[in-house]
This record gives C-alpha cells, structure tokens and sequence, in this order.
C-alpha cells in the first residue's frame, strides 16, 4: 500500500515545492504575484456567481420533482425518473455544445429568426448559458439527495398538519422543505464542489467573451508556462475545495444525531393532485423535459448528420428539409479515416486498467480499514480519499508536475493518465465499497482466521463475495466516468494517447466543425447511456441473485 501513498502525495508534495520555485529559487514571490493580481479576484468572483446560479437552479429543479415523485399521486412517476437520469448521463460539455447549435448566432434557432425577418439578439455565450448547461447535468443530484431524504419523513407529522387544516401549499413550504434541509445542504454542497472544479463548460461558454473562472485561470496560466503561478492558483483553488468538502462533512455530521426513521407509508402519496391537476402537471413537465432532454439530443443529432455546420436546412416555411446537406459523412470520416478508434480503444483501456486497479486498491484499503483496524490502516484510508477534495485539473496539473522528472519519468506516455486516473477513482470505489461493507458480519473473519485462514485467502474467498455488489457497481461507475473526463486526459495525453474526450473536446479545432464535435458527441452519449443501463441491469440481476440465495 506505501505505493497507493506515493501516487497520491507525490504530485500533491511537488505541486506544492513548485509554488516556491521560482527559477530554481525557493521564494515566495509568485504567492505574492497572484493574490496583488486583481483578475484572480474576478476569477474567483465570476466562480462564486456561477457557483450560486447553478445551486439556485439545481436546488428548485431537482427538489421540485423530487417533491412531485415521492410526495404527490402524479401518475406518471417513472417519466421523471428516466428523464432525470437521461441527464445524469449527457456530460455537461455535450449541453454546451448542443446550446451553441441550437441558440448560437448561426444556429437552429437563429436560422428560424433570420426566415421570419426577426433580429436575433441572445448571446449564447454568458454566465446564464453556462449556468443552465451545468444545471442540467447536475440536478440530478439534488434529485436523488431529496427523493431518498423524502422517504424517511414520517407521514404522522404530517398527517397531523392536516388534521389541523393546513393548506397544500402550507404543508410544502412550511412542513414538507424544512425538514428536507439537510438533504437541501448536503446536495448543495456537492453541487458547489463540481461546479468550481468545472472547466470544459467555462471554457466552451465564457472564455470567448473574456471571462474567467478559477478553472480557466489556471489554465490560462499554465498555458503561459507560469508553472509557480500555476501552482499557487491550483493550491489556492484545493484550499476552497477542502474547506468546502470538511464543512459539508461538519454538516452532515451535525445531522446524523436527528436522522429521522424510516416512514411505514413511503409510497403513500401526502397531496392529492385531482385530475386536472395530474394532467396539468404532465403537460407542463412533458414540455420541461422536451426542453432540457429532448431537444438537447436532437440538436446533436441533427447537426452530426450535417455535411458542413452552416449550410440551410430549409428553404422556408412549407418547404422539405434540404436532405442533399444531410448525411453519415461525418461518422464514416470517425470510422473509416480511423479518428475515433483510437481514442476510443485508448478509453477502454486506459479507463478499465484503472477501474480494475482502483477497484482492487480500494477493496484492501476498506478491508484494512474495518477489520484490521488500526493507526495505519486509518492513516491509509484518509490519504487514499484526499483526491476527493481536487478538482480534475489540478489533479492533472499536479501529475504532469510530478511524473515529467526522474526517477519516475511519465509524462508523455499512457502510463501518467492511468496513474492519475487511479488517484481520481479510488475515492469513488471506496465510497461504493464501504456502503456495502458496513453490514458485514466480523464474526466470519474472525471465525475464518481462527480455523488457520491466512489473511489473503480470508480476502479472496470470503472478503471479495461478500462486497461483490460494491465492488462491481464502483467499477462500471469509474470506468463510465473515463469516457467523460476531460481536463485530465486534456492536459496529459500526446497524438498517440487521446481520449473519447480529448476528441469531443479538440476535434472542433482541428479543422473539424460543431456537426463533427455533434458526431462524437452522440457516441459518447450512446456508451454513457449502454454502460448505465448495464449497470442498473447488473445491480438488478444480483438482487435477485441474493434473494434466491438467502
């Protein structure tokens, strides 16, 4: 395990020995550079805007379905579901571009302004369209935060608010929300932390009209090859990470001691909608979910069967579509001209070797951590859950740092992306681990180890069975994830070693356009998806696998 220490606080020691090196001299001169320099307040300004916008959205959307899925006899349910978690599954770039197609200057919608005589005058790129892409991707979360807190509210406290004639819209805001404040808090917290270590979307929507988030900034800076200044920025950037990861734990913590107990009625529905209501409802939530899953979808669609992005696909209103400026060009020059099967192939690769071997690594450092309890096997836990509080980029920052100089010479090679990684995923498996490990019965180690069980076939033969549902679901989580990331394999990846990724990200500035981007784009949506499937498939047939068992 002293390996799992070495790749995880080598890169972070060297980010942050970088801080002082200024020149091969230990200063503190690029502290003081960048906190005098103005535009990293504005950076850090335009985060904290952003930061709230998205909280403020993802928080109405995700609790107000919520609400309507758990708490009200809406009769179409399951829609909310597989729409919330078809934009859990499209990454947030893949909204950016899909706004851009649809709202852009030269886009759908511009194109039915220019044929009706209207000015068109919204500007897709600004705080408000990165905000709504981000929100798109990350309501989820606050979603199934809400949604599971909801099933452990008592239905006596509010039986008895209504007793006492309380209105509908009362028993919401002043009974139903406040009790739902932790879960408001714990997913606000999370939604906070990803859009502060947001990069992809910044850069899509914001850098073109000169604004920066800390994300961009350090970006900026490394591109400048300002390496101290680079690193001040990534460490100042970890610093506001940690302190919001610790007061989200200090929350939730705060609010173990008043979990509440589990509802007997958790499908009973609180507020009856009548049926006009339900058929209100469906209306309105069938146009939202058009609007923010659909259509996004088939913008890209559209647009990757374009032979160049810009050409009319209509001569008017009345007239066929142009189908001569529609075809599979763009997927045949991904197939045929071999531009996707190498990335592809390397996120197969690079994401299963380090799904496999952080899967591994967290399964022994878990069962260290509970049954052979101790100051080490603690010590090793928190190290390996340290990456948890870094954002991607200065993950990736702190990697090509470190691993470009003997004796451990990466940089350049596939080895450094699968490293970093397994730095990325062995927080999430151990996560997934844990959440299954904690109702293990200790008396079967120990009844194991008495009858002369060595400690690795204790592991194997009954340590591995048992978190088999764990350590599968933690597997197919951070190998889905491999095919979205990109700041990580943006920053470290050479001609021979992209990624699913680094091509939806590139490929628009190497002489390609947005039908080619919109062309990865459906590829990576479409394995996003299967491997999601696959995974509620699996986490089902293993239910049912136990049930048959016990």
């Amino acid at each position: 395990m002293a390996s799992v220490v070495l790749i995880v606080l080598y890169p972070i020691l060297h980010l942050l020995f970088q801080s002082f090196n200024d020149n091969g001299i230990l200063n503190f001169s690029a502290y003081g550079d960048v906190f005098t320099d103005k535009h990293t307040y504005r950076a850090l300004s335009n985060t904290i805007v952003l930061q709230a916008i998205v909280l403020l959205i993802t928080w109405i959307l995700g609790g107000t379905l919520a609400i309507i899925r758990v708490k009200t006899n809406y009769k179409h349910k399951k829609m909310i579901d597989v729409f919330v978690f078809l934009s859990l599954v499209i990454p947030p770039f893949i909204f950016a571009t899909a706004m851009k197609l649809f709202l852009g200057n030269a886009g759908f919608l511009s194109r039915v302004y220019y044929h009706l005589n209207w000015d068109y005058h919204f500007n897709v790129y600004s705080f408000s369209s990165a905000a709504v892409c981000l929100s798109l991707h990350m309501y989820p979360f606050v979603y199934y935060g809400i949604k599971n807190r909801l099933l452990l509210i008592d239905e006596d406290v509010i039986n008895s608010a209504r007793t006492v004639g309380s209105s509908k819209l009362y028993l919401i805001f002043k009974v139903i929300i406040p009790m739902l404040m932790p879960a408001f808090i714990s997913t606000g917290f999370l939604v906070i932390a990803r859009t502060l270590a947001n990069y992809s979307v910044s850069a899509e929507l914001l850098l073109p009209i000169g604004t920066e988030v800390l994300t961009t900034r350090i970006y900026g800076s490394l591109s400048s090859l300002a390496l101290n200044r680079t690193a001040v920025l990534s460490l100042f950037m970890v610093f506001l990470s940690v302190v919001v990861f610790i007061v989200s734990l200090w929350i939730e913590k705060r609010n173990k001691n008043r979990e509440m107990s589990v509802s007997s009625n958790q499908e009973k529905p609180t507020i009856n909608l009548g049926n006009f209501n339900n058929k209100l409802l469906f209306t309105i939530l069938s146009i939202l979910f058009f609007l923010i899953t659909i259509l996004p979808f088939i913008t890209i669609l559209f647009a990757s069967f374009f032979k160049r992005w810009g050409l009319k696909f209509f001569t008017g209103f009345g007239e066929p579509l142009l189908w001569n400026h529609l075809s599979f060009g763009n997927y045949l020059i991904l197939f045929k001209e071999g531009l996707i099967w190498t990335p592809l192939l390397n996120s197969f690769m690079y994401g299963g070797t380090a799904a496999i071997i952080s899967a591994f690594i967290a399964s022994v450092i878990v069962y260290l951590y509970n049954y052979r309890k101790g100051p080490i096997s603690s010590l090793l836990l928190s190290i390996s859950q340290l990456p948890i509080t870094i954002p991607n980029i200065i993950l990736a920052i702190a990697s090509m740092i470190a691993w470009r100089t003997s004796p451990f010479n990466f940089y350049g090679t596939s080895t450094i992306i699968i490293i970093t990684y397994i730095v990325l995923f062995t927080p999430i498996c151990i996560k997934q681990i844990q959440s299954v490990s904690q109702n293990l019965d200790v008396a079967i180690f120990q009844a194991a180890k008495t009858m002369g069980a060595s400690e690795w076939k204790i592991y194997f033969s009954i340590y591995l069975n048992q978190i088999r549902n764990g350590l599968f679901s933690g597997f197919l989580i951070v190998f889905l994830i491999s095919f979205k990331e990109i700041p990580i394999s943006l920053l470290l990846y050479t001609t021979n070693s992209k990624t699913l990724g680094v091509l939806l990200f590139a490929i628009q500035s190497n002489n390609y356009g947005l039908e080619m981007t919109s062309a990865v784009a459906v590829i990576v949506i479409l394995i996003s998806l299967i491997i999601n499937l696959g995974l509620i498939f699996i986490k089902k047939g293993l239910k049912k696998y136990e049930q048959t068992t016990n």
